[in-house]
């Protein structure tokens, strides 16, 4: 399966508008027919996930007022959705990275990498 075929569907979860349109223009530039949707508030996300229920990659910020990425991800939980989360986040801070490998989601930082993200999909360690 080759890179553009696993990255045909992207979520954004982001409080910040110019963070989302960062990641989108890189996502456009790498993979020429992604579909991207994206949410300032994790709520929205998690009722679009529900009703629409397709395996996708979420770029999940950790640092959201209402509802941070760690909520969103215990209610992400609860769902039994097939989603891959990925943490995209500005955090340097090393309990952040601690606790998505023990929630089994992916850590990549900001601004996102592309070819990180990709290796990150392809690992035998499903989440590295």
């Amino acid at each position: 399966m080759n890179d553009q075929k696993i990255m045909e569907h992207v979520v954004i979860v982001d409080d910040d508008p110019s963070s989302i349109f960062l990641t989108e223009e890189i996502l456009f530039d790498r993979f020429k027919d992604v579909q991207v949707e994206h949410f300032t508030k994790a709520e929205e996300c998690l009722k679009f996930l529900e009703r629409e229920k397709k395996e996708r990659i979420i770029l999940l910020d950790l640092n959201m007022p209402e509802m941070n990425g760690w909520v969103f991800i215990d209610q992400f939980k609860k769902m039994n959705l097939r989603d891959r989360i990925f943490v995209l986040t500005a955090s340097i801070n090393e309990d952040d990275l601690i606790r998505a490998t023990k929630e089994k989601v992916g850590f990549l930082t900001k601004p996102l990498d592309t070819n990180k993200l990709i290796n990150s999909i392809f690992s035998k360690n499903k989440f590295e």
